[in-house]
């Protein structure tokens, strides 16, 4: 699956960018029992905050608002709350990578 060869890539760069205050929170819309299954057999490759939403709240806000594009995708948001960038998520790096240089990723 694409989301889960996405994310030994996501803890690189949140261990890449800890110190610059970035932080990667991967979402989920399965059950919380399932999720901690899941992050115990793969400790190693998942470095950063996992969120859960088995209820599918977030995933029918961002539906209706026409946001997904397809899996996995991704947002960068910076510390202010403004989405500086939403993509797909194997697109996810360059666009970090061009936010810390100074050159803000839109799209």
């Amino acid at each position: 699956l694409p989301c889960i060869r996405l994310m030994p890539r996501l803890s690189d760069l949140q261990d890449e960018y800890r110190d610059r205050d970035f932080v990667v929170v991967g979402y989920s819309w399965e059950e919380p029992a399932k999720i901690r299954e899941f992050v115990a057999e793969r400790r190693a490759e998942i470095r950063y905050a996992l969120a859960t939403d088995s209820q599918e709240r977030t995933m029918q806000v961002l539906s209706e608002a026409e946001v997904l594009e397809g899996f996995p995708y991704a947002f960068l948001i910076d510390g202010r709350g403004v989405v500086r960038w939403k993509g797909p998520g194997q697109d996810a790096e360059r666009a970090v990578a061009r936010y810390f240089d100074g050159n803000r990723a839109q799209r």
